[in-house]
């Protein structure tokens, strides 16, 4: 607990980590209360442990919230980035002329490009915002705010991107009437080949083939 507050009160010191995100007023009476409660340890070294963390809890909201600060500070250009970047990919996909998205209905992609411009907006409006804030106040979003409207945007068009192309119609099956019956291989002669020699009469004379 007092490697705690001594790491507290040392980040909160002005040039320090978390020196911008902590209003002058607001860190004096920080820094005070945290040396009032590590006295405080200091007279009370045998208490339960309990103790010492009832104790802490006390001074350590505004540190929490200092440290969230900081972090979203942090976090807050990648997380714009990220959502910038969600944007741009889905109106591309959403204008793109490609032949595999040529069966995706206008309407949708319409629908996609509407929903990016409504996420832009309000992006912006929220950046307003911040930018009129000081550091040492909390921030007009979160990072994690801007993650899930990525999310949301990404999905739905995703979602309607890929829907998949329609199947070609099945020819239709031919009926019996219009089915023509074929000979069977083989069953078919040529004309004159293979045809069977007349038997001739018992008493017919005699050919120039029987004399030789």
């Amino acid at each position: 607990g007092e490697v705690l507050l001594l790491n507290t009160r040392r980040y909160v010191s002005e040039g320090e980590k978390y020196a911008d995100y902590i209003s002058p007023d607001d860190r004096d009476k920080y820094i005070e209360e945290l040396t009032k409660a590590e006295d405080w340890i200091y007279d009370h070294f045998d208490d339960p442990k309990l103790a010492f963390i009832e104790k802490i809890e006390e001074v350590a909201p505004l540190g929490r919230q200092v440290a969230m600060r900081y972090d979203e500070h942090e976090a807050r250009g990648e997380a714009v980035s990220l959502l910038q970047g969600v944007l741009s990919e889905a109106r591309l996909q959403a204008n793109s002329p490609d032949e595999k998205y040529s069966h995706i209905a206008a309407e949708k992609k319409t629908e996609i490009v509407t929903d990016c411009d409504a996420a832009e907006s309000w992006l912006q409006d929220l950046q307003r915002q911040q930018g009129a804030l000081p550091k040492h106040v909390d921030p007009a979003f979160r990072a994690e705010d801007l993650r899930k409207r990525s999310e949301e945007v990404k999905r739905k068009a995703d979602s309607i991107m890929s829907e998949p192309k329609p199947k070609p119609p099945t020819p239709p099956k031919e009926t019996k009437e219009e089915k023509t019956e074929k000979p069977a291989e083989g069953d078919a002669k040529p004309e004159g080949a293979g045809a069977e020699e007349p038997e001739k009469p018992a008493d017919a004379p005699p050919t120039a083939e029987d004399l030789d």
